[in-house]
């Protein structure tokens, strides 16, 4: 390579050209610190360089960030660029044309397969941003801060790598310190930062909502947010993004419903997997944020006992806790979310949503692959239309039990507990009607199979539904499902016994008497039967492949 910048022929010009070739195609074919190292020559061999061939070395940069080029080719020209910057060789007039790349860069996710890529780009531009902020002056850069303060907070906040967000962090904060154009930067600043940027649901769930409240920020959180996040590969990412949908869309329903809904309703039948997973929980989510209850959003249950939070030491606890600025928005964002919004929703669209569980079943996106979340997503979304107590026709109640009973007679456990989770929420509000006629044929098919049905996912699935049932329900049966669990609580032959049938069953006993309770129909026989059956199991030492399965059930039983 010396030798080449050093051969007599060629004049300066030719050998400063071939040496910024050479270290161009460093810069995309090279590992990482190939890359790195190219840049950072490039900056030392432009800063020996006339006016006119510096300016051809930015031409040549800017070529190298096209859709056709690979992820390692933005990734060099991020880091030169940077670089450039750095050491004042990027002139003013260029900026026009670097800055949207830079946008582009720092929300770059190429899917490749069943992974992605793209985080070295985006931790990448993330370098230039902050490269930008000490290397000109306000007055300079001050017509691109709006768009740069947006999309540096969409890394920040939702990003799926922790060096991304944290990154991102470090060049909002070199902006707001040395530009101060960007819109409420010290107190998005105060919250957003290193600690509370590290676990991934805490910058979701928390971090995003707050900066959410600002004006300048909401309309391209929610895009974001439902055109991108939704769309991601990973399925934890999905379900983060329509956690946070629901709990952001109070803040301005009009805007959510008129900006994403319908589209979102147009994509649940979207011929990619992940597009129609991810549209379907965002619209559910979305649905019961409307309704005033975004605290039950799909990672209500889940992130609470994150095995991150619970390896975090007490300093790091207490640096994670919300802010001044957040706690007085905490206050004001409790009481927002109360109100029931769901009357903005026009007829028709309402309809559309109702429909996406009758759609999805008559274009059999149930089978082959990618059917098995599918199932588990339509069950998330019957169990928001339930929890958001909307009043469903005759033909929508006959479909999603027809769905559910389907998906809770399903071996695969995901699916049945995903259906599970529905028919609670599903017979809560629906099921006050015990006398409506699809209601009672489901519970009698209930009734009949649940002790009978050779199939083990059947009984499993049926025990569970059981104790589902409403207090209505519950009272007018209430001898017919004693004595299914009564029966489903024998020890069968060792060929068709099952103890998780059993465990089921005695969670479904406790959830009977609480009903019976709730609903003032329990008497003292009954009562005594219950705690004689929960005395018979506690007896239930049943030995398989597994070693003493029994033990389950007794511990059921004595909870």
């Amino acid at each position: 390579f010396f030798l080449m910048i050093r051969r007599p022929p060629r004049s300066t010009q030719s050998r400063s050209s071939a040496a910024s070739d050479v270290y161009k195609r460093q810069g995309i074919n090279a590992e990482y610190m190939g890359r790195w190292s190219s840049a950072k020559g490039l900056g030392r061999i432009t800063g020996r360089l006339s006016l006119e061939m510096a300016d051809d070395v930015v031409t040549s940069i800017l070529e190298l960030f096209s859709n056709q080029e690979s992820d390692s080719a933005w990734h060099g020209g991020c880091l030169t660029f940077g670089e450039l910057s750095r050491r004042g060789l990027l002139l003013p007039k260029r900026l026009a044309e670097v800055f949207p790349l830079v946008y582009q860069a720092l929300i770059y996710d190429q899917n490749q397969g069943n992974y992605s890529v793209g985080a070295n780009v985006r931790d990448a531009a993330c370098y230039v941003a902050w490269a930008f902020a000490r290397a000109y002056s306000s007055d300079v850069v001050e017509k691109y801060m709006k768009s740069l303060s947006e999309h540096l907070l969409l890394v920040c906040l939702f990003d799926r790598e922790v060096n991304c967000r944290r990154a991102a962090s470090a060049a909002f904060q070199e902006n707001v310190g040395r530009q101060g154009s960007f819109s409420h930067g010290i107190e998005i600043l105060t919250e957003a930062d290193y600690f509370t940027l590290g676990v991934r649901s805490n910058a979701y769930l928390n971090v995003a909502v707050f900066v959410a409240s600002f004006d300048e920020y909401y309309p391209g959180f929610i895009k974001h947010l439902a055109f991108v996040k939704l769309r991601h590969l990973d399925q934890e990412i999905r379900r983060l993004a329509a956690a946070t949908l629901s709990q952001i869309s109070v803040l301005n329903p009009q805007l959510v419903i008129q900006t994403i809904l319908q589209e979102l309703v147009q994509s649940s039948t979207a011929d990619m997997i992940y597009v129609r997973h991810g549209s379907i929980y965002g619209i559910g989510d979305v649905l019961i944020g409307l309704a005033g209850k975004s605290h039950l959003h799909n990672m209500h249950d889940v992130t609470k006992d994150s095995v991150f939070l619970k390896n975090f030491t007490k300093n790091e606890r207490k640096l994670m806790k919300a802010g001044e600025y957040r706690k007085k928005f905490i206050k004001f964002f409790e009481e927002k979310r109360r109100l029931n919004t769901l009357n903005l929703i026009p007829e028709d669209l309402m309809d559309q949503i109702l429909g996406i569980v009758d759609r999805v079943e008559k274009q059999r996106l149930y089978r082959g692959k990618g059917g098995e979340v599918m199932r588990v997503c339509v069950c998330r979304l019957i169990e928001c239309v339930s929890l958001a107590e909307i009043k469903l026709k005759d033909n929508h109640l006959k479909r999603f039990l027809e769905t559910l009973d389907e998906c809770v007679r399903n071996p695969i456990e995901s699916i049945q507990k995903a259906s599970v989770r529905a028919f609670g929420s599903f017979m809560e509000f629906y099921g006050k009607d015990a006398d409506n006629e699809h209601i009672e044929k489901f519970v009698e098919k209930v009734l009949k199979a649940c002790s009978t049905d050779p199939n083990v996912a059947v009984t499993r699935g049926y025990s569970q539904v059981i104790g589902s049932f409403h207090p209505a329900i519950t009272s007018k049966y209430k001898d017919k499902i004693f004595e299914v669990l009564e029966a489903n609580c024998e020890i069968k032959e060792k060929e068709f016994d099952d103890a998780d049938t059993r465990k089921f069953t005695v969670d479904s006993l406790n959830k009977y008497v609480r009903s019976l309770f709730e609903s003032n129909h329990i008497d003292r026989e009954t009562f005594k039967k219950c705690f004689d059956l929960c005395f018979k199991v506690m007896n239930d030492y049943t030995v398989d492949k597994r070693g003493d399965i029994g033990s389950i059930v007794r511990e059921a039983s004595m909870q």
